[in-house]
């Protein structure tokens, strides 16, 4: 049985790369160890800064305020069999008039909590980094997670008052 040439140099080559023989043109990785530098440096540190935790002063209905640090906003699991704490959002959906408003977390200063609009969404005021002030409504099941001086920390939109994002 005859096996192509271009079977047995794919074999060749696939083995050659699995115990690390470079093909020419690339880098070699330094000797030390070290994985080589991703290019875009300042691109990368933008977005660590980005991925920080953030801090917030939340406030409740009763008036009470905490300082919370690691804030995420979440959208709970539905359903009977509910395992999970929900899904971690990257933005905030809010709704004016017709238009559906998505307000990347990372651009929020201050959400109040003006009050219930309906059964399912709470009036808001939103104020992002720019300045603007966007009034409108969200999901009143929405929950801010985090960490305070006493543990785990959850509260639902429904229940705020205020939220002012400290970093």
């Amino acid at each position: 049985m005859r096996v192509p040439a271009l079977v047995l140099w794919g074999a060749t080559f696939g083995l050659a790369l699995s115990i690390g023989v470079v093909a020419a043109g690339e880098e070699k990785p330094p000797a030390g160890g070290a994985a080589p530098k991703p290019p875009g440096g300042a691109k990368n540190e933008a977005v660590r800064r980005d991925e920080a935790p953030i801090t917030a002063d939340v406030e409740d209905e009763f008036g009470i305020v905490l300082r919370v640090d690691d804030v995420s906003f979440y959208r709970p699991s539905a359903g009977l069999m509910v395992s999970s704490k929900g899904t971690k959002l990257t933005e905030l959906r809010v709704w004016k008039g017709a238009h559906e408003i998505l307000v990347p977390l990372r651009n929020l200063v201050r959400i109040d909590v003006r009050g219930k609009a309906d059964h399912d969404l709470v009036e808001v005021r939103v104020i992002v980094r720019n300045g603007g002030i966007l009034e409108g409504k969200v999901e009143r099941d929405l929950e801010i997670h985090g960490i305070v001086q006493f543990g785990q920390h959850v509260i639902k939109f429904e229940r705020l008052k205020s939220v002012v994002i400290r970093s």
